[in-house]
């Protein structure tokens, strides 16, 4: 229970009327015991904005939920939440028990994997090998088959796995799905 105190800065109390009540350190607010629930997934004034109603009336004005996804408002309130998030974190005004509070000061240990670069160049002749010795007829056509299936509405997992099935790779699956839906690029 201190953890979560600590973490979430709720502090709990009874009012008059026997209701338990948490207080938010972020604006003196108060929340009833269910919201409860709420603040142990995102931070309270993540809670706060997220419930104002000036998302909804956002939203709208930028002609609905598609358009203001398309318009790149959706992702830079994403980040926007992300960035301040850290920098409470950092701050030390959002307690994560373990991190930035209650920390252990044992030094971290050092030089845990390195990776024989001989791994690599084993694992490319693993590859080589197998592209060589499949039937890249088979592949191509099953590749063909996933590019087309991914231009409509069809069920990809089947597709996949028969490519797979036929040794195609994940960089040449990957490169069909790139190819039909592009890249995520940051607006």
């Amino acid at each position: 229970m201190i953890i979560i105190v600590a973490e979430k800065s709720l502090h709990p109390a009874i009012t008059p009327l026997g209701d338990v009540v948490r207080y938010s350190r972020y604006d003196d607010s108060c929340y009833p015991c269910h919201a409860w629930i709420i603040t142990g997934i995102v931070p309270n004034y993540q809670v706060l904005s997220i419930l104002s109603p000036e998302y909804p009336e956002k939203i709208d004005s930028l002609g609905g939920a598609i358009k203001a996804i398309e318009a790149g408002y959706m992702q830079k309130e994403i980040s926007d939440s992300a960035y301040h998030y850290q920098m409470d974190v950092e701050k030390k005004e959002n307690i994560i028990v373990g991190l930035n509070q209650f920390a252990i000061e044992d030094k971290a240990p050092t030089n845990l994997l390195k990776v024989n670069p001989e791994v690599g160049r084993i694992q490319q002749e693993k590859l080589e090998k197998v592209k060589s010795s499949r039937d890249n007829t088979i592949v191509n056509k099953t590749l063909k088959d996933l590019k087309d299936a991914a231009k409509g509405e069809e069920n990809l997992m089947p597709i996949i796995l028969d490519a797979v099935r036929n040794y195609a790779t994940l960089g040449e699956i990957a490169d069909v799905f790139r190819g039909v839906f592009g890249e995520y690029r940051e607006a």
